[in-house]
């Protein structure tokens, strides 16, 4: 290789619990929050040819938070909570062909392969469940738990020998943009 891969990853996460009594209820509450990074750069073409690098990327966010509140009447015991969930994953992937990296310093990712994609994941949900006593060796739970989640999917694909993209950019669209503005740009050149 020309170069030495690199591959950089970094995890972190906290949560806390919290409890309050309040009579014979207690409410319990439970927080999370975990980051995730990642990046790797390597020699596509493995060879000492300054042909081809490849890069790829990925940041993770995710967030949850659950409330509950349980307690006794008589021989019943219950517990009733809510649950939401966040989860934001952004990552991508680069190739650039840029004739600068073959005759001459790199100073730019200039035309090559680009993908990028952000997916957005949120979850709700509520649940009860109920334990009562028929005797000292028999009891009948029920519960019940209702689920919600919406997923979306934003995606990005560019493949141009010819265009000039930002190599550091981190919004698809600001990549679209500058894409059709650089097409408007030849067009009206064409045109005078």
């Amino acid at each position: 290789n020309d170069f030495d891969p690199s591959n950089d990853r970094t995890f972190w996460g906290v949560s806390g619990r919290g409890e309050l009594n309040v009579g014979d209820l207690t409410l319990t509450s439970v927080t999370g929050y975990r980051d995730s990074k990642w990046k790797t750069v390597t020699d596509l073409d493995i060879t000492s040819a300054p042909l081809s690098i490849f890069s790829f990327f990925e940041k993770s966010h995710q967030f949850s938070q659950e409330l509950q509140v349980a307690g006794d009447i008589g021989a019943a015991k219950f517990i009733v909570g809510g649950y939401y969930f966040n989860e934001k994953i952004t990552g991508g992937s680069k190739i650039p062909l840029d004739a600068a990296l073959v005759f001459g310093p790199p100073s730019q990712f200039v035309q090559g392969y680009w993908a990028q994609g952000t997916f957005n994941t949120d979850a709700l949900a509520g649940f009860g469940q109920l334990d009562y006593a028929l005797s000292d060796q028999f009891s009948l739970t029920l519960g019940a738990r209702y689920s919600w989640e919406r997923k979306k999917l934003n995606d990005f694909v560019q493949f141009d020998l010819f265009t000039p993209y930002p190599p550091e950019a981190t919004d698809p669209n600001a990549i679209y943009q500058e894409v059709n503005a650089r097409i408007a740009q030849r067009q009206h050149a064409l045109a005078l």
